[in-house]
């Protein structure tokens, strides 16, 4: 625990100093602080990471809190290695994306500072298992990261998503103290430990309070229909943001949920369906809405939404394995859910980083205006590939691992002689690869479009790879995608203590079989790519001293195309998107012509969010026409205003009066 504490102030420390250092030594000094605070957490949880022994100290803060309990057992170190994991890369990116950067917006030592808080304060949040601290820590980490979502600052769009995010995140939070509070009244302590025994009450709510919590942790994941902040927040965030915000910070939601569980118990049936229908949504959904967009970041935000429903698919399943008390679907439904966490922290961030990459060279996130970048900018192009097709779930990198657990967990339930669980299980295996070949659309899109062909617009003088501080931490992230993919034996027995934990007092095996068929398939594609790399190595190596010469394509004898004549983005979905288009929402823009020679015409389509159509806007329409009517109030009138003064002043005494 002390190397864990120290971790977090060496971070603390570095954000603070990034305040008070002279203008090129801010990034330095952060990303070395937080590279060590990095290390040492990760000294502190790889422990109880790789043990499932747990350890535990008691901070005390006598006239606020009391005692407070902080606690490394394997579900909260194991969420501290990914988050330290992220943001060390993250700060690390940062230093060269922030100098790419124009000047304006929010200065670098504020920027750093929140950005050591925000890393910080997911840290605390695993380990923190007292109420009050743990929502303070909460609301730290939410203010942080709205703060980082500001930097460009100077742009409506970005403080209108930064706004949309402050709020969604205090509405979660208002249920998370609502959750907490009733729990506390049952059980007479804040303490976590004194929860678990209040769910085991006889007539307890218990379904009635996860869902208030599940709620409240939701929000933060980006579950479908609470999930509208997503989408707006991360694409506003520089990249290094967006990587830390959709690669891990949604994960804290994934933590609350799966601490909730362990107070729970074993879980009624219908809300582990309940779980399961909510989660399969988000992946569907998340995908489709993805396909819809031409933003990069946006896009990569809606697969955001996609991935948190891949795992709360493996929670469902871990869920009703519980509740049907059968162990290996439990063991494998879970151990597929957090290792997802870690995987989708890895690719996710790699498909940031590659977005802010190309970003900072072309100035542009609309896929419809790039192309050709691979020739421009090949190690980018070739990571974000490579990101893409983990993303996908494709052997042998590290998102088939995952999505092959929870496969393994929905098959094994498929075999069962429960006939709800067979429906389930079926629909989830349906569902997983419904989503596979729908990403895989998505991202054939993206890399055929942005990486591929000619560029669609002039490309701006000096396009080209990034700078060692942004190209090494993607590098980083490759290599541990194809390393997990290859060897995931190791991965899995990183996350198999942390999954035991939640299997409750359920019989476990010593280790999962489904390990070693998983290895046989990553080592036949190894296998693959190893054969198709020697292929074009001899091919380069015959044709070393043989001229290549490039000419254009039969083209039917027309030699004048131009790169308009290529495949779009739009062009490209418009099939898949024809099928799916009542729950896109589409914003249409529609100039019509007008008279016998019109001077314009023009028709834009927008992909909108049906949630956010018809479920939080005539909300807040509704919110906004009310308070409307008590805009009198407001009147301008200093008099007035001291008259109110004077009528609250009144009414207290009078009340203090009153008070025995």
């Amino acid at each position: 625990m002390e190397f864990f504490l120290c971790g977090i102030a060496l971070v603390l420390a570095g954000g603070v100093l990034a305040l008070v250092l002279p203008e090129r030594w801010k990034a330095r000094a952060y990303a070395l602080l937080a590279t060590a605070g990095g290390v040492a957490v990760a000294a502190g949880a790889f422990g109880p990471a790789l043990s499932g022994q747990t350890v535990r100290t008691v901070v005390h803060f006598a006239r606020v809190f009391g005692e407070v309990p902080l606690v490394l057992d394997p579900l909260a170190a194991f969420f501290a290695l990914a988050i330290a994991l992220t943001c060390v890369l993250g700060a690390w990116y940062g230093l060269g994306y922030l100098r790419l950067s124009p000047e304006g917006g929010q200065s670098r030592g504020g920027h750093f500072f929140f950005l050591g808080l925000l890393s910080a304060s997911m840290l605390l949040v695993t380990a923190v298992q007292h109420a009050l601290a743990f929502l303070i820590i909460w609301e730290f980490m939410s203010l942080s990261s709205f703060f980082l979502v500001l930097t460009e600052q100077e742009k409506d769009e970005v403080v209108e998503a930064a706004y949309n995010y402050l709020i969604s995140m205090h509405v979660g939070v208002v249920l998370l103290i609502g959750g907490f509070l009733f729990l506390q009244s049952r059980s007479g302590s804040p303490d976590f430990g004194s929860f678990a025994a209040v769910f085991q009450v006889k007539d307890f709510p218990s379904g009635w309070v996860f869902a208030v919590l599940f709620a409240g942790f939701g929000i933060k994941a980006g579950f479908v229909p609470l999930h509208t902040w997503l989408p707006r927040a991360h694409p506003a965030a520089p990249s290094h943001v967006s990587a830390i915000m959709s690669g891990i910070m949604i994960k804290t939601g994934i933590y609350g949920i799966l601490r909730c569980l362990t107070w729970l118990g074993t879980p009624d049936t219908g809300l582990s369906l309940a779980v399961l229908g909510i989660a399969t949504a988000s992946a569907l959904l998340g995908v489709v809405y993805a396909i819809a967009q031409h933003d990069l970041k946006r896009l990569l935000a809606y697969h955001s939404v996609e991935n948190i429903g891949l795992i709360g698919m493996g929670i469902g399943v871990g869920m009703l394995g519980l509740s049907y008390g059968l162990p290996m679907i439990a063991l494998l439904g879970f151990a597929g859910a957090l290792l997802h966490v870690l995987n989708h922290s890895i690719f996710k961030a790699l498909l940031f980083y590659g977005a802010g990459a190309v970003y900072q060279r072309l100035h542009t996130r609309n896929i419809e205006n790039m192309g050709g970048l691979a020739r421009s900018m090949p190690l980018t192009s070739g990571l974000f590939i490579a990101g893409s097709a983990a993303i996908c779930g494709l052997p042998p990198l590290n998102g088939f691992i995952s999505e092959f657990l929870i496969y393994a967990g929905a098959f094994s339930g498929i075999v069962s002689n429960r006939v709800p669980l067979v429906l389930a299980s079926a629909g989830v295996m349906a569902a997983l690869a419904l989503v596979g070949v729908l990403a895989l659309i998505c991202f054939t899109k993206v890399c055929g479009v942005a990486f591929l062909g000619l560029p669609r617009q002039p490309q701006p003088a000096g396009v080209a790879d990034p700078p060692a501080s942004m190209s090494i931490p993607m590098l980083v992230l490759g290599g541990l995608a194809l390393g997990i993919g290859v060897g995931p034996q190791l991965a899995v027995h990183l996350v198999f203590p942390a999954a035991r934990s939640m299997c409750g007092g359920l019989s476990l095996p010593a280790r999962l079989q489904v390990v070693d068929i998983l290895a046989d398939i990553s080592l036949a594609a190894l296998i693959l790519l190893g054969l198709t790399a020697g292929l074009l190595a001899w091919r380069a190596f015959l044709l070393r001293h043989r001229p290549v010469e490039a000419f254009r394509t039969w083209d039917c004898g027309y030699q004048a195309g131009t790169p308009r004549m290529q495949y779009t983005a739009s062009s490209f979905a418009a099939p898949l998107m024809e099928l799916v288009h009542p729950v896109l929402a589409f914003e249409k823009n529609l100039e019509r012509p007008a008279g016998l020679f019109p001077e314009s015409a023009s028709y834009q389509g927008h992909p909108g969010n049906i949630f956010e159509a018809w479920l939080i806007k005539p909300v807040t329409g509704l919110i906004h026409r009310f308070m409307e009517r008590f805009t009198w109030i407001q009147s301008g009138s200093t008099q007035r205003y001291i008259l109110y003064g004077l009528v609250f002043l009144v009414v207290t005494l009078l009340v203090l009066a009153g008070t025995p």
